[in-house]
């Protein structure tokens, strides 16, 4: 959707949407390979899987929350607040229910059994009511974006309530000062929004103190204070609307040279033996590599993914479907390949290769159902069938047939 439109689409967005939510099967996978602590690990580890992992985390997940800031702000000035958030109730709410008890409570139960996970009592410890971690895992995105969702709408409530007086005597004084004070209404909220958001990770982060550290409050909430500056950042954007124009047309070359020596010299930062004095210093370059990347990854959206196909459709509708299921195929893969000693390397394209397939089977089973859709996608509609992902574009297929 497009800054004041109704009806069109900035496509490259959605693509861009869909595919940081979709990096999570190669960084979860990677994760399994690597020598770190993770739901379950592999015999054999490596280091460059650790690598890989680390640099898809470093801008991943901010670049996904400055998009989801960007629609928000969208969607909130067509919907209105009460509508827009009943609908991201329904459309994150659902899923994360129906991850949580479908697919997660059976995986960690699975890992149990197997006794290849830190929860190795997960059976009984989940009777008794306290085996949270296994709950959530892959789902704690959903869990900060309701509560984004949350301080969205209720910054954007208060901002209004208390403005309204102000612009009501400013259309007694003159045009001007009702200008004005208008004017302030939008940095004021969007400023809000980050207050709001870390205040309430807060809260809930102090109130989480009691429940067992088997939750793995970490997850949900360590990171969501950045996150929360991504969004707003998002957020802000949205309020011009040339600004993810510009944002999209970053010189492409500078930006991912830039990308380059900042991985680089964050790699070494990190793996030097001075990492805990220089901490700030990493974490700057940390920031400024998600940031540049973020500018990479909107132009390289805008530079081929502008324009509706097939594939993109597919992908659009099937991401949030595949990235529920990918985990527990990653785990039933590597149960089944641990004690076969194949080459690392061949192991991991294995693992990747059975959750894109066993990912995409499911989602084909889920669009096929309206509760299955309403379960695991948030909703009714129909989604895209996935032999989308095979059409010939209409470019290729005319050049086809002149041939």
């Amino acid at each position: 959707m497009s800054p004041g439109s109704s009806t069109s689409r900035l496509h490259h967005l959605d693509a861009l949407r869909a595919l940081l939510i979709l990096l999570g099967i190669p960084f979860h996978a990677s994760l399994a390979f690597s020598p770190t602590h993770w739901v379950m690990n592999m015999p054999q580890t490596a280091t460059p899987f650790w690598w890989f992992a680390e640099f898809l985390h470093l801008w991943r997940m901010p670049s996904f929350f400055f998009v989801a800031g960007l629609f928000a702000t969208w969607v909130l000035a067509r919907r209105g607040s009460l509508a827009w958030f009943r609908l991201r109730v329904v459309r994150l709410g659902l899923p994360l229910v129906a991850g949580v008890l479908l697919i997660n409570v059976p995986t960690a139960l699975l890992l149990g059994l197997a006794d290849h996970s830190p929860y190795l009592d997960a059976g009984a410890t989940f009777a008794n009511g306290v085996a949270l971690a296994p709950l959530v895992q892959h789902l704690w995105f959903l869990i900060v974006l309701l509560v984004f969702s949350a301080a969205h709408v209720l910054i954007r409530a208060v901002v209004r309530r208390t403005v309204v007086g102000t612009v009501h005597s400013g259309l007694v004084r003159g045009k001007r000062t009702m200008f004005k004070a208008a004017s302030g209404v939008r940095p004021a909220l969007y400023a809000g929004i980050l207050v709001a958001a870390v205040v309430c990770v807060l809260v809930l982060a102090a109130a989480w103190d009691t429940v067992p550290t088997t939750f793995s409050r970490q997850d949900v909430f360590g990171n969501a204070g950045a996150y929360a500056a991504f969004y707003l950042f998002g957020s802000v954007v949205a309020l011009k609307s040339n600004g993810i124009e510009r944002l999209s047309h970053a010189p492409l070359v500078p930006v991912l040279g830039s990308v380059v020596a900042l991985a680089g010299t964050y790699g070494l930062l990190t793996t030097s033996s001075i990492d805990a004095e220089i901490r700030p210093v990493t974490a700057f370059f940390r920031i400024a590599l998600s940031c540049m990347m973020l500018l990479a990854l909107l132009a390289l959206a805008r530079r081929f993914a502008s324009s509706e196909s097939a594939r993109i459709r597919v992908v659009v509708g099937a991401a949030l479907v595949i990235y529920l299921i990918h985990q527990p195929v990653i785990v039933v893969t590597e149960l089944v390949l641990a004690p076969t000693g194949l080459p690392l390397l061949l192991e991991y394209a294995i693992t990747l290769l059975s959750a894109v397939v066993c990912a995409l089977a499911f989602y084909a089973l889920v669009r096929r159902n309206r509760i299955t859709r309403l379960l695991f996608a948030g909703s009714t509609r129909p989604l895209p069938a996935t032999r989308g992902l095979f059409a010939i574009p209409v470019r290729s297929r005319v050049r086809v047939l002149a041939d």
